[in-house]
């Protein structure tokens, strides 16, 4: 997704913040769902943290990460917070993003979500 906010039209991945008394994995369902308006068929955990250096508050964000899966007919509406969207291979969507650290979490994630399937342990259920 194209972002409206800083770091302005650079592609990215659902994020959000945990609300108070919510898990990282129930707001991992809620934020995919308001950004996108996709309910997602299945959620599972990365298997990774994404690390990165947040300047506007000169602190290190180490963030879990969770793959979601949605059906084929799945239709994107985005809230105000991005201006656009794509559903891409792995090579376009290497190439949409700015950072080094979200290449190489791509490749991971198609590794281990779509070339094969992750191992039933790591499926977590919204309940």
């Amino acid at each position: 997704m194209k972002r409206h906010h800083p770091p302005v039209d650079a592609w990215c991945e659902v994020e959000g913040s945990i609300e108070k008394g919510e898990k990282a994995w129930q707001a991992a369902f809620r934020e995919i769902q308001e950004e996108t308006g996709l309910n997602l068929s299945e959620l599972w955990l990365g298997d990774r943290c994404a690390q990165f250096y947040d300047p506007s508050r000169d602190r290190i964000q180490v963030l879990p990460v969770f793959v979601g899966y949605v059906p084929k007919d799945a239709r994107v509406v985005l809230n105000s917070e991005h201006s656009d969207y794509a559903w891409c291979d792995l090579t376009e969507a290497c190439e949409r993003v700015v950072f080094p650290a979200q290449r190489s979490l791509l490749h991971f994630i198609w590794q281990e979500f779509v070339e094969r399937r992750p191992h039933p342990l790591l499926r977590l259920e919204n309940g």
